[in-house]
């Protein structure tokens, strides 16, 4: 798709969430999403716009709901992209069976594709452990249980700690 088309195509989606496209580009060969960077305005402010797969992921306000969460969660331990609400305050913008959210650009990110290497899986792997022990521990630690009681097996489990 040429960049006319492109910037013609996300102009009404950019415009949802209030950002006046001038630039845009297709970003990887995203496996679920479809994913672009955009500059918007004068300023060259950037950004990331994503359609998210409706075919996978159904419900596209839990989804928003649960990445609200992951980000408190884990405020302070990664660079998270911060979600930028639609003109109407709303997590995503639903336009014709089209699902689309758009984040901050975080510079200097990539996703890679391909053949990697060792360290890099090795970096990737440690990374992804550090990701899980916060949002148990986040998870963990929205229990209401007295301190002085051990957490029930459900609370060890990762899913909602209803049972503390």
């Amino acid at each position: 798709m040429s960049t006319t088309h492109l910037v013609g195509t996300l102009q009404p989606v950019a415009a949802a969430f209030g950002l006046p496209l001038q630039s845009a580009e297709a970003l990887g060969q995203g496996l679920i999403h479809s994913s672009y960077h955009i500059t918007v305005g004068g300023g060259g402010e950037q950004f990331l716009l994503q359609q998210l797969n409706t075919q996978v992921f159904q419900q596209p306000q839990i989804v928003q709901e649960n990445f609200v969460a992951i980000r408190r969660a884990l405020q302070g331990h990664y660079a998270l992209p911060h979600l930028v609400p639609t003109g109407q305050g709303q997590l995503y913008w639903q336009h014709q069976q089209q699902a689309w959210r758009c984040f901050t650009w975080v510079p200097h990110s990539y996703a890679p594709t391909g053949a990697i290497s060792p360290e890099l899986a090795y970096d990737t792997a440690r990374c992804f452990g550090s990701y899980g022990r916060l949002l148990s521990q986040a998870m963990h630690s929205s229990c209401s249980r007295p301190a002085s009681r051990p957490p029930t097996s459900a609370c060890r489990q990762p899913a909602p700690c209803s049972a503390c």
